[in-house]
């Protein structure tokens, strides 16, 4: 993944959505703080902030959402992925599409086929909430 503009202070990223995302959002998003580590680790730019341009359907307007990072939390956000890549290769990563919804084991809208990749291998898309993944692939494509 990258961002998708670097500035030597900043980095950006645009994204669409139903409604605005919340200031909460963008703090917490992990996608953020690994962004500045690839930027450091490809660039050797240390950047420590980043704008979320989210494109809200709904306000039909671009919206900036400003988030900034430490160095100690891009090296947790770092830690994390690397636990989660120990957790995938181990086959026993936790069933988790949506953080929002976790807690209400609902799929997120990029639980799908249409925006995963990883959908056909994916053994956490079994949800255990009576959705039949073929009906939701078949209509995602």
């Amino acid at each position: 993944g990258t961002a998708d503009v670097l500035y030597p202070s900043r980095l950006v990223d645009f994204k669409t959505s139903k409604r605005p995302w919340s200031q909460a959002k963008a703090d917490v998003s992990i996608q953020a703080s690994l962004y500045m580590a690839l930027a450091k680790h490809v660039y050797d730019v240390e950047v420590k902030r980043m704008t979320f341009w989210n494109y809200a359907r709904s306000k039909r307007e671009w919206l900036p959402i400003h988030t900034v990072r430490t160095v100690k939390q891009i090296d947790a956000a770092l830690l994390s992925a690397y636990e989660y890549g120990l957790q995938i290769e181990a086959g026993i990563f936790p069933a988790t599409p949506v953080p929002e919804a976790s807690f209400q084991k609902k799929r997120g809208w990029y639980c799908s086929p249409q925006y995963c990749g990883a959908w056909n291998i994916c053994p956490s898309k079994y949800m255990n909430d009576d959705v039949d993944e073929k009906v939701v692939a078949v209509r995602s494509w």
